[in-house]
């Protein structure tokens, strides 16, 4: 942490930064949640689905789209996705 002072105490500065890494451990949370309930996953296909899906939720959520849109505009063929920022002219 004394090497990287700069980045963890960034929440001094920019007020936008989380403070906590509630965020992180709440995305992880039905994972452990699901394992705990059933004992284990029975595929690491079925984790690395269900990881998806609920990182797709949380990040929608988390750019104010509500989840029921992003989920029926994904099954539809048009799923929701945070938009990349244009170039500059000039810029390669």
């Amino acid at each position: 942490m004394r090497e990287r002072v700069d980045q963890v105490l960034n929440f001094t500065l920019d007020f936008h930064v989380e403070w906590t890494n509630n965020p992180a451990e709440q995305a992880i949370r039905m994972a452990k949640l699901q394992a705990k309930i059933s004992g284990s996953w029975r595929s690491m296909r079925g984790l690395t689905a269900f990881c998806r899906v609920r990182s797709y939720i949380a990040t929608a959520k988390a750019h104010g789209v509500e989840v029921f849109t992003a989920l029926r505009n994904a099954f539809l063929g048009d799923p929701w996705s945070i938009a990349t920022p244009a170039w500059p002219s000039g810029h390669r």
